[in-house]
């Protein structure tokens, strides 16, 4: 009887083991939401996934200690995405708005972006008032589109959502859209690849500070890993590695 038992009791304690382990093995992997259409913070080369967020996520799962998994998501599906727990975080060009921070929370921002009008160098656009009956293209549910719409009120404009980036560069190229508004960074990857467009700046004083906020990684909220990632983000930045990940992806 007391083998029976014996055997009944370590054969409970190995199977607890494994389901630990199980468990333990599932925490340590970091599933990370991208948009992998935004270069050059999250793109796909020959069906490989790049950038200076892809790069940023690697360095954030090896300072936790945890594996990384990416999820290229549709932008407009990441906030779901994390919502429903497909994703643990969004590392995806994801400004930190206020309408955004009623259904999740933020880290500490990561990078600042400034806005741009990209346009056909035989159309150029300088300031906001040449938009007056224009066709203009942004990403769904991004910052430039709520741009756009906070200049429809003193300019009368078509304003299309699109998306993905990289159909917003073909409706521009095709003459579909007159202007499309981008972030400046990846603006000035796109010049690179097509000589015939060109950007010019949107000063901030043109539109509203509570849409200028930086890009943050997104969490669901009172995640417990908050306070992790923004303890790993600050230890990134005084290590100097967000530095040279900008230098590498972004230029200096």
């Amino acid at each position: 009887m007391k083998t029976k038992i014996i055997i009944l009791f370590v054969s409970i304690t190995i199977y607890s083991i494994f389901c630990l382990s199980a468990v333990q093995a599932k925490t340590r992997v970091l599933r990370v939401g991208t948009s992998a259409d935004y270069p050059p913070f999250s793109f796909q080369d020959k069906g490989k996934l790049k950038g200076f967020e892809i790069d940023l996520a690697q360095a954030i799962g090896k300072r936790l200690s945890r594996q990384v998994e990416i999820h290229n998501i549709p932008f407009a599906s990441l906030i779901p995405a994390l919502k429903t727990n497909r994703i643990d975080i969004i590392i995806s060009a994801l400004s930190s708005t206020e309408e955004r921070k009623k259904s999740i929370d933020f880290s500490d921002t990561y990078h600042t972006p400034t806005l741009s009008f990209l346009y056909l160098k035989k159309k150029p656009i300088n300031k906001v008032s040449q938009l007056k009956n224009l066709r203009v293209g942004a990403e769904t549910g991004s910052v430039m589109f709520n741009v756009g719409k906070y200049f429809q009120k003193a300019n009368k404009f078509e304003l299309v959502a699109i998306d993905s980036v990289p159909e917003l560069f073909k409706e521009l190229e095709t003459n579909h859209f007159q202007v499309v508004i981008i972030e400046t960074v990846q603006g000035k990857s796109f010049l690179e690849r097509n000589k015939t467009v060109e950007y010019t700046p949107i000063p901030l004083k043109a539109y509203p500070s509570n849409m200028q906020a930086g890009y943050a990684i997104g969490l669901r909220k009172k995640s417990p890993l908050l306070t992790s990632i923004n303890n790993t983000i600050r230890y990134l930045k005084n290590k100097g590695v967000i530095a040279k990940l900008r230098t590498k992806w972004i230029g200096k």
